[in-house]
């Protein structure tokens, strides 16, 4: 029988990116954001430390489609299976390689198509979300969660989307906006939530980018969302700026915020 080590050496010799999870999670054993894939030897290395560490693959080439069950969905209760059946006809399905999640869910997994799409979206159906950026990542089988195990529903090589799902997705995605009129949207003193997300879109200039980004990478950190989450929203944020940082300064303002957040919890838990 296969181990865990073995699954994830069969992974990368296949060409992905492979992350250990903590046992029973989904998250990974270390910092992954724009990091090489992992070497043989360091795929050794982690799972002898611990043979029941978890599987995922990074989504550098390839993008996935996650379908929920009413059970995963939250307390809205979304049926993921019912509106990708109701707006993705099966001829715009190529076959491709496909798991299923200890959920109920499904994953289909398909190459990126000249780079596309490369960003994440949560409900571009209703229940179903993209996995595409190149830090998202895809847990896949063996691993398991609360008991149960992701399997593959086939051994199919994964494929190119065809162009109907492509033309889909490309109309779905946010990048991709259809004229609309906000002018008539009353103007009303926006809340906290509403002060933050308005940082996350702003075009700021060069020359005051440092400053900002480091106010805001403070004001996400200090929401106790998960440190990848807020990593995410940086770099959206830096995207959005005239003229953007690079990865190496984002990265170490990133690094440098995120360690004194650690050092002031450390501090209070220890008074």
């Amino acid at each position: 029988m296969k181990t865990n080590l073995d699954w994830a050496l069969t992974y990368a010799n296949h060409g992905f990116s492979v992350l250990p999870l903590i046992p029973n999670t989904k998250h990974p054993v270390f910092k992954h954001a724009d990091k090489p894939p992992l070497t043989t030897e360091q795929i050794n290395k982690y799972w002898a430390e611990n043979p029941n560490y978890g599987i995922a693959i990074k989504m550098t080439t390839i993008f996935s489609i996650d379908i929920d069950t009413p059970q995963h969905s939250g307390t809205t209760k979304v049926d993921g299976y019912k509106s990708f059946k109701e707006n993705i006809p099966k001829e715009w399905l190529a076959s491709t390689l496909v798991a299923s999640t200890p959920s109920g869910g499904m994953h289909y997994y398909y190459l990126k198509n000249n780079g596309f799409p490369n960003k994440p979206v949560e409900g571009i159906l209703q229940g179903v979300d993209i996995q595409a950026h190149q830090n998202n990542y895809s847990v896949v089988p063996p691993t398991i969660i609360n008991g149960k195990s992701y399997k593959w529903l086939n051994h199919n090589a994964i494929v190119k989307p065809t162009n109907e799902l492509i033309n889909f997705l490309k109309e779905k995605m946010p990048d991709n906006k259809k004229e609309t009129n906000f002018s008539s949207y009353p103007s009303i003193e926006p809340t906290w939530t509403g002060n933050l997300i308005n940082m996350l879109c702003y075009p700021q200039i060069k020359g005051k980018r440092n400053d900002y980004l480091t106010r805001l990478i403070g004001t996400l950190l200090s929401t106790h969302a998960e440190p990848e989450n807020c990593y995410e929203l940086a770099i959206f944020a830096n995207e959005h700026f005239q003229e953007p940082l690079s990865d190496k300064e984002l990265n170490r303002t990133f690094n440098s915020i995120l360690r004194s957040e650690i050092a002031k919890y450390e501090k209070y838990i220890q008074n």
